[in-house]
């Protein structure tokens, strides 16, 4: 359902933006051939077995377990995470099926072009997995945005579209909290700009800016604002 991975921790889910929720929510959990689809990795885990559509899909291929085995491989656990940064807009396509829209043309993109603005991304997610697993607490394990930052003449890090992409994905998630789904927490990706797996060190992801010559730390203007965001527990979004 996504693009290259964006960090060298995991690969992130891209949950969908609604124009047709049901469509979307069957778009999210689908199996497809690219085996990066949530329900393939969370179903045995949180429900105890695998969805119907993988043995559709892939047949004989397809491990088989034991009663007893499929209790050793579901756990009770206290939360499931998901990384996140990105989404897109579905449909019920004229077969009944989920038709996922392309981008329009000009959407506002970060450095890396599978990273565009979906603002309702982590509103999405945590309600689809909420009802899917039960009410189980959701927390957001990555979620940020990549510039090609740089030390300005004033000495310092001017970073708008970080902030303005930030506030409204944490928006979104804040209304999934007042909607009473239960949003266990939300960790920001980076904490500094570091060597990205796939990319190396042109797409910067950090609150804080480093100078990958001598190691010098400057915060951006994005680390003072996300601050405040903890420090008025969301109150200032």
């Amino acid at each position: 359902m996504q693009p290259n991975p964006p960090t060298s921790e995991s690969p992130s889910h891209h949950p969908p933006q609604c124009l047709d929720i049901g469509a979307a929510r069957e778009s999210y959990f689908s199996v497809g051939p690219r085996l990066d689809c949530i329900s393939l990795w969370a179903d045995p885990i949180y429900l105890g077995a695998y969805p119907a559509q993988a043995y559709e899909l892939f047949g004989e291929s397809m491990p088989k377990f034991t009663e007893q085995e499929a209790k050793v491989v579901s756990r009770s656990l206290e939360f499931m995470a998901a990384n996140i940064y990105s989404g897109y807009k579905v449909s019920r396509g004229n077969d009944g099926q989920p038709l996922r829209h392309e981008k329009e043309p000009g959407n506002a993109v970060a450095c890396l072009p599978w990273l565009e603005l979906e603002e309702d991304a982590l509103y999405w997610a945590a309600r689809f997995h909420s009802e899917r697993y039960g009410k189980l607490p959701f927390m957001v394990s990555e979620n940020g945005f990549c510039g090609t930052d740089w030390v300005a003449r004033d000495g310092k890090v001017h970073d708008p579209q970080r902030i303005d992409y930030s506030a409204r994905y944490l928006s979104g998630l804040r209304r999934a909290a007042r909607e009473g789904i239960p949003v266990a927490g939300y960790f920001y990706w980076s904490l500094m700009d570091n060597f990205e797996w796939a990319e190396g060190y042109r797409p910067r992801f950090g609150l804080i800016y480093i100078d990958f010559q001598n190691g010098k730390r400057t915060l951006k203007d994005s680390a003072s604002w996300y601050r405040e965001v903890i420090t008025t527990r969301g109150g200032c979004l």
